[in-house]
């Protein structure tokens, strides 16, 4: 058996010259390097893509005119955390519709997508308040189906 691969192991030998291993060799390091720098350097590219941002620009499309300014003001605040100090990315756009689901002003968050350096859009369908019910001396609202609004809608 050990005759049998030591005949291998030579054959295979004489069939590669010297010259051609060390070319094949000098392949293999040229690709091996190529690789590694473009490893190294695509890092740092998607880094200063899009850097961090300070502040973030929150609009909703297609927004109900009765939407006022302290529900989205109130949404904003629920957002921004998610949003501020990132790139903007995939991540950050997924954390900020979930915070916004969780928000319970939606009954459904389509979207949420940058569209611009510092712009998000969010694209959803608002509840929409039906009643005012009066409990304790405070008063709630709630939409058609029953369900109380947040505090951002008052």
């Amino acid at each position: 058996m050990i005759d049998r691969i030591s005949y291998v192991l030579q054959a295979m030998a004489g069939r590669f010259s010297h010259r051609s291993m060390t070319s094949w060799f000098g392949v293999l390091v040229v690709g091996c390097a190529l690789v590694v720098i473009l490893m190294l350097a695509r890092n740092p590219l998607r880094a200063t893509a899009h850097p961090p941002v300070e502040s973030v620009t929150i609009r909703f499309v297609d927004a109900p005119t009765w939407i006022g300014d302290s529900l989205h003001q109130h949404l904003t605040d629920i957002v921004a955390p998610w949003l501020l100090n990132t790139p903007l990315d995939r991540t950050a756009l997924i954390n900020a519709r979930e915070a916004l689901i969780a928000s319970g002003c939606f009954a459904e968050v389509r979207q949420v997508r940058r569209a611009g350096d510092q712009v998000v859009e969010i694209e959803g369908r608002f509840l929409r308040p039906s009643a005012r019910v009066l409990d304790n001396g405070s008063s709630l609202l709630v939409d058609r189906e029953g369900f109380v609004l947040p505090g951002g809608y008052r």
